[in-house]
């Protein structure tokens, strides 16, 4: 029985996910302290004006609060792309980052799910082998349209079936 479930996020989040959002932002750049003060709110405008089509998500525990949130988006060619992947420091190493990916990949029609991972973030690095993906180099093969080369890439496939 999961722990969490992923939702859309809610005006009502931001009291209880801005005091734990700066640092988990700066974590995934492997950045021991925030470079400035960000809210739920200006994260997801901010999110907005760069990718549109993209969706951010929440992971709520089942009967409790948020501990994380993912940024996601359609790269096209069955690919799921996750972005951003922050979960709150004091529920970290708890699997709780884990489910919230697994449960995205549960709902992605597609074949593959791709990765960034910031080159500077071991952890983030080690917690990607951890659930299954491995590093791939999507600049040299045919998988390399729309990516941005700055982070290293992990992949896991899913269905390799689909196209």
């Amino acid at each position: 029985m999961p722990r969490l479930r992923l939702r859309p996020p809610r005006a009502e989040d931001g009291p209880q996910v801005d005091p734990w959002l700066p640092e988990a932002i700066a974590a995934i750049q492997g950045r021991a302290r925030p470079a400035a003060p960000l809210t739920l709110c200006d994260l997801l405008r901010r999110w907005r004006e760069n990718h549109p089509s993209a969706w951010t998500l929440v992971g709520e525990l089942v009967g409790g609060p948020v501990v994380g949130i993912i940024h996601l988006r359609d790269a096209g060619a069955g690919r799921l792309l996750i972005e951003a992947l922050a979960v709150r420091a004091d529920r970290r190493n708890l699997g709780y980052g884990q489910e919230m990916v697994i449960a995205a990949e549960a709902a992605w029609p597609g074949r593959m799910v791709c990765a960034a991972v910031p080159r500077q973030n071991g952890l983030a690095l080690y917690f990607w082998l951890r659930t299954g993906y491995r590093p791939f180099y999507p600049f040299t093969g045919p998988d390399a349209a729309g990516l941005d080369p700055a982070p290293l890439w992990m992949l896991r496939v899913l269905r390799p079936d689909r196209a």
